[in-house]
């Protein structure tokens, strides 16, 4: 997924930063999406920002974010570790100012090829058990919430689809309510 940026500077009129061929700036829309962004360059002196200093930092494809320093020290260091890229995530919590996760988009790409990585019927059935500890006496597992969720989780798995919680957590609501019509059994 392609960061959404839009195409005007706070400084400059709406529409005329493309026309200058001045950078974009990276919104992170939606949020809770990472980011993978390519510094070019790392900045060394901040910049008043509208809350406080922050750093400039510019990014191939002639994109740019401000960054408050302690994201920037974070950059920094992946940067000096060797991290040619970063995932950015943007997380949002109403009330509270934009908290920024950095991670090496090399992280991230292992992560998500070790969580799309199929497993076979074997490597399913050699799991240890486990005993529910939802089970409720005379109710059967398929109609509470941790049977939805189990069912959720082996759709998924057979689907070979790379569900994050997020997915899970949906899908098993959406099981659990169709059977019971909302209401706990």
């Amino acid at each position: 997924m392609q960061p959404t940026a839009n195409h005007y500077n706070d400084n400059t009129p709406r529409g005329s930063a493309q026309r200058l061929g001045e950078r974009t700036k990276v919104t992170f829309d939606p949020p809770r999406v990472p980011v993978i962004l390519t510094p070019d360059g790392m900045p060394t002196e901040p910049v008043q920002g509208k809350f406080g200093p922050q750093f400039r930092w510019n990014f191939e494809g002639q994109q740019v974010a401000w960054f408050d320093p302690d994201v920037h020290e974070q950059m920094r260091g992946l940067i000096m570790r060797g991290a040619k890229s970063f995932a950015i995530t943007k997380h949002v919590r109403r009330g509270e100012p934009p908290r920024f996760e950095v991670q090496p988009a090399e992280d991230l790409t292992r992560q998500a090829a070790a969580v799309a990585a199929p497993t076979s019927p074997r490597q399913r059935a050699a799991r240890p058990h486990i005993e529910d500890p939802f089970d409720r006496e005379g109710v059967p597992i398929e109609n509470t919430m941790a049977g939805a969720i189990k069912e959720a989780i082996t759709a998924c798995e057979e689907a070979e689809f790379a569900a994050t919680h997020e997915d899970v957590r949906a899908l098993a609501i959406t099981l659990f309510i169709s059977r019971n019509g909302g209401k706990k059994p």
